[in-house]
């Protein structure tokens, strides 16, 4: 062996095993890709649920009521049948948060926050 092949056999030694250990490092197993495919169909499934089907405009509104009044209703400020009977408002905190989403982000904005809360 020569003397000038001996420090490229090593320059490709160092490579080889640096290449093999970004490989390992960064590699996924069946269990972890399968597990990662899975969240992320799940993720983008939720975040194109049609989400009329659900009650959150009813807390849209709500929340945009408490943050114009600046106070929760003690009566209940949209169902005409429940006039004069006093409701308590135990999603209130929710129900704001939906109403800035809304007011900054829109549908969209607000899908997203319906697909992580859901």
């Amino acid at each position: 062996m020569s003397v000038d092949s001996y420090p490229e056999t090593l320059e490709s030694q160092h490579s080889d095993s640096e290449e093999r250990s970004y490989r390992e490092m960064f590699s996924m197993g069946w269990p972890q890709l399968v597990t990662c495919l899975w969240f992320a169909l799940l993720f983008f499934y939720f975040g194109n649920v049609h989400i009329f089907y659900s009650d959150i405009w009813g807390h849209v509104s709500y929340g945009e009521w408490i943050v114009a009044h600046q106070s929760l209703p003690v009566y209940d400020p949209f169902l005409a049948l429940a006039d004069g009977v006093k409701s308590i408002d135990a999603a209130w905190l929710s129900q704001v948060l939906f109403a800035k989403v809304y007011a900054s982000f829109g549908v969209r904005g607000l899908s997203h926050v319906f697909a992580l809360t859901e």
